[in-house]
């Protein structure tokens, strides 16, 4: 399936940036509204943004993604994530009702999953507790009835945690490298504080999820649900210790109860089997490699700002 124009919400944040970058270099023609042009809390910025694109493609990244931003102004999350969603899927069914629409969705659908069940598939039960989690599951009905009772051609993208360069540092492993690198300059010796250190994450590199969006872009699927994800995961706090083991500087980890988040599920793994086989999508990049590059990105900023 050739691409032709592409129009991608959140294209300033962290995988919408990396996803723009990633199409422009191999010649794709993107159009990435700033927020002040399309605003998914406003229809006619939505309906006029799709209509100036005309897009073959869109890709729907525009969230409130960060639980406690969620947990602070739920209802403009709710009106950024769901109703945001209902908006440009209208305007997609007005003005462009032949694209193909990926919506990203999360894997915080499935709450704090039995880890008998894991690496979750993608007809696992949805249990989440969160509100941001149930807006995705929320999200996730909507694409599935556009589909089904609209005809438009839409593919759900459920990926799980990713991390890379630039990621911001109100994240876990942004905010170590950031705070190992600050230290690295000389930035204080101060204990670093932390949260809960048990969960287990995936750490996929945010280029290796970019590449699934743009195949699931490319390839005319059966359409429904798809797991981004590498099958395993890590304990946050081997994460810390990797990252740690980098480093020259000698840093003290304290763990504050303060920074503990309840609704943390502990493990979330998926499995990608329907992604490959559809698509022949593999994650390529190690997590330590990764974390590596990590840390490296964080050094350079760090230099930056001194």
């Amino acid at each position: 399936m050739a691409l032709g124009r592409i129009l991608v919400t959140g294209g300033e944040g962290f995988v919408g940036g990396a996803l723009v970058a990633a199409l422009r270099a191999r010649g794709v023609d993107v159009v990435a509204p700033v927020r002040s042009v399309l605003d998914l809390t406003d229809a006619a910025s939505v309906d006029a943004a799709v209509g100036d694109a005309r897009p073959s493609h869109v890709v729907h990244l525009g969230a409130v993604t960060h639980l406690p931003s969620v947990l602070a102004e739920p209802t403009r999350a709710f009106d950024v994530n769901v109703l945001g969603t209902k908006r440009l899927l209208d305007a997609v069914g007005r003005r462009s009702p032949e694209a193909r629409v990926l919506v990203v969705s999360s894997c915080a659908v499935f709450g704090s999953p039995e880890p008998s069940s894991l690496p979750l598939r993608e007809d696992a039960p949805r249990r989440s507790a969160h509100p941001y989690g149930v807006q995705k599951i929320a999200v996730e009905d909507l694409a599935a009835r556009y589909a089904e009772d609209l005809g438009l051609d839409v593919v759900v993208a459920r990926p799980f945690n990713h991390v890379g360069p630039g990621q911001r540092t109100r994240f876990a492993v942004s905010f170590f490298a950031r705070e190992i690198a600050r230290r690295e300059r000389g930035g204080g010796d101060e204990p670093l504080r932390v949260g809960n250190l048990e969960p287990r994450r995936e750490l996929m590199h945010v280029d290796d999820v970019v590449d699934a969006y743009r195949r699931l872009l490319e390839t005319r699927s059966a359409g429904g649900v798809f797991h981004v994800a590498s099958g395993r995961s890590i304990r946050i706090g081997e994460a810390l210790d990797h990252l740690l083991s980098l480093s020259s500087a000698r840093i003290d980890v304290v763990p504050d109860p303060a920074l503990h988040r309840p609704m943390d599920a502990p493990d979330l793994t998926g499995d990608a089997s329907r992604l490959a086989a559809e698509t022949g999508w593999k994650p390529v990049e190690e997590w330590r490699d990764t974390l590596a590059e990590i840390l490296e990105d964080a050094r350079r900023r760090a230099a930056e700002t001194t």
